[in-house]
């Protein structure tokens, strides 16, 4: 991965290098769609218990020990949850939307001269796409195909 000397914590990538993560990253993401299910779970056997869980809540360990038991398993799974999402960051790559999986990657290979985002959702195979960082999902447009010299 190359980065850029004006923006030592913005890391650029190539296609392939881009695409080299993405094993890695439908793992990162299956493991996070499993634990945000776990969280719902959680979530309503705190809510069924009376206890919906909130930031004044969340960390208390007071009440009935099924209660206490609750909360502190729905802060272990947000825990990983943030754990998945700060290897993916540490990685150079930007995750835009949680629940879709969608996921940014710095690039300057695709547009000479330009700045872009490599743009992949979870479940893609590969890095097919890329935008203007101002355009977001909805400008999406196919990597160009450079022929073979």
């Amino acid at each position: 991965m190359s980065t850029h000397s004006r923006d030592s914590e913005r890391r650029y990538f190539t296609v392939d290098e881009a695409n080299a993560l993405i094993p890695w990253l439908s793992e990162c993401f299956g493991r996070i769609v499993r634990l945000r299910g776990q969280l719902r779970s959680m979530y309503n056997t705190l809510d069924s218990l009376g206890q919906r869980p909130d930031a004044k809540n969340l960390h208390s360990d007071e009440g009935p020990d099924e209660v206490v038991s609750a909360r502190a398993k729905f802060r272990g799974l947000m825990e990983l949850v943030q754990d998945e999402l700060s290897a993916i960051h540490d990685a150079g790559i930007e995750v835009k939307d949680l629940d879709s999986g969608l996921c940014d990657f710095w690039s300057q290979t695709v547009v000479p001269g330009r700045e872009v985002y490599l743009c992949w959702r979870y479940g893609e195979k590969r890095v097919e796409f890329y935008h203007d960082p101002q355009a977001g999902f909805a400008g999406r447009k196919p990597i160009p195909v450079i022929p073979a010299a």
